[in-house]
């Protein structure tokens, strides 16, 4: 199991982990600090492929899902992304 989203959907995926999150995952491991080194959005959208980014949406609803206490919306959210997972990746 990787210790980060970021670094379980690039070895899901077979994309190169962000240089940030390994850094902010030894950080954390090292000091229990809570750093977020996550870039904007725009940025993110183009260093993942269209598989991780549809699989990070998915995971995010669900995340949402819970803060709000819908757990309806959190079980389809869920079942989504694992459907998504299930899948063969293609190359």
């Amino acid at each position: 199991m990787e210790p980060t989203l970021d670094e379980a959907l690039s070895a899901l995926f077979g994309t190169a982990p962000k240089q940030a999150a390994v850094k902010t995952s030894l950080v954390q491991q090292t000091t229990g600090a809570q750093i977020s080194a996550e870039p904007p959005v725009s940025q993110a959208a183009n260093v993942h492929s269209p598989e991780s980014n549809s699989a990070r949406k998915r995971f995010d609803e669900a995340q949402q899902a819970v803060q709000q206490g819908d757990w309806k919306k959190f079980g389809k959210a869920m079942d989504a992304l694992r459907r998504q997972l299930d899948q063969p990746i293609a190359r």
